[in-house]
């Protein structure tokens, strides 16, 4: 063996070879790059939608929704943007969520009347129909009845009249109680006394009551004392007088004093006790803050606390202040702002 042995310089080709392979070797590793990066792009449009997701849960949707948003130990939240209310920024009973501008025009208490236009949602997905919701229940004209198969409300001030005619018929066997009108749509409303878009009847929240007599006539709710047990009871329901008599100066209605408004149930007995209409009592609660709250005990018992949060005057998301330890519920005012009800035991 020649253990002298010297290595051939290497050709040309052999030279192109290596070249050419040590080309594939960075256009493969580069395309490996490339394609970790998508992966990792693609991971983390994934993981931000899950957060998204999961953020938007406490948050509000207030288009089509019509009834109050409804809060129950939400998780912890940022600090307010607004500034509206001065709280501690490390209040652990206290979270923020982002409440979008448009839902100060929903829930059970917005004011519609001649100077508070009401804006309609592109579907109301609260209405409902009365002849159908009945005739699945199997309580048709049982003890209420209804003037056609087309009339529509608000589900829940539905389930809480169907209640309240039951417990009515409970008490009186008296079936001729009609529901005379509710929901009416901008077309429906045009000719009557309040201009359409500043009627409460928009709402699907409000309803006429009125008596059918033996003799198939329609008389107005309080031709007979039996009948002030809605007056002195409507209130446990969720229902106030919309139009009572000697507010007239206030709502701008006069001789609608069997128009009821479903507003939830600490709302009407508070406006009860104090012998308020809508237009006095959404001022009323304006003036209680986070800070400052009208703490309100029902007469079933149970304490709560109501507060109003201004909106975000940017046009912006309000990030409005709720509790992080109690339920609660948030409705637009129809103006300016939110009323928070909290149930505090």
């Amino acid at each position: 063996m020649d253990n002298n042995y010297t290595p051939r310089p290497t050709t040309a080709r052999q030279r192109r070879l290596a070249a050419r392979a040590a080309k594939q070797r960075k256009i493969i590793l580069a395309i490996a790059v490339c394609f970790v990066l998508i992966l990792l792009m693609f991971f983390i449009l994934i993981v931000g939608n899950i957060v998204s997701l999961f953020a938007d849960d406490t948050s509000d949707s207030p288009d089509g929704e019509q009834n109050d948003i409804q809060g129950n130990l939400p998780s912890e939240g940022e600090d307010p943007s607004n500034g509206e209310d001065e709280l501690p920024a490390d209040d652990p009973n206290t979270t923020y969520v982002p409440v979008a501008p448009d839902a100060v025009r929903r829930g059970n208490l917005i004011l519609v009347n001649t100077t508070h236009e009401y804006i309609f949602p592109t579907i109301n997905q609260n209405l409902i129909n009365v002849y159908d919701s009945q005739a699945l229940s199997g309580t048709l004209s049982n003890y209420f009845q209804l003037p056609s198969s087309s009339l529509l409300m608000d589900k829940t001030a539905y389930n809480a009249l169907d209640k309240m005619m039951q417990a009515f018929y409970a008490q009186t066997a008296i079936p001729n109680v009609i529901v005379s009108t509710a929901y009416r749509t901008y077309a429906e409303q045009e000719g009557k006394s309040v201009p359409p878009g500043y009627s409460d009847s928009h709402t699907g929240l409000s309803f006429a009551l009125n008596v059918i007599t033996n003799d198939g006539k329609t008389t107005g709710l309080s031709s007979d004392p039996i009948y002030d047990w809605i007056f002195d009871n409507c209130y446990k329901y969720g229902f106030t007088v919309r139009y009572p008599d000697g507010k007239e100066a206030l709502t701008q209605v006069s001789d609608y004093n069997y128009y009821f408004r479903y507003v939830g149930y600490v709302h009407a007995y508070i406006m009860k006790i104090n012998d308020m209409c809508l237009e006095e009592y959404i001022p009323y609660i304006q003036g209680y803050s986070k800070s400052t709250p009208l703490a309100v005990t029902t007469d079933d018992g149970i304490s709560h606390e109501i507060y109003y949060v201004p909106a975000a005057i940017d046009g912006s998301d309000t990030s409005l202040p709720v509790p992080s330890d109690h339920p609660y519920t948030v409705s637009g005012d129809n103006e300016a702002g939110f009323i928070v009800t909290v149930t505090m035991s």
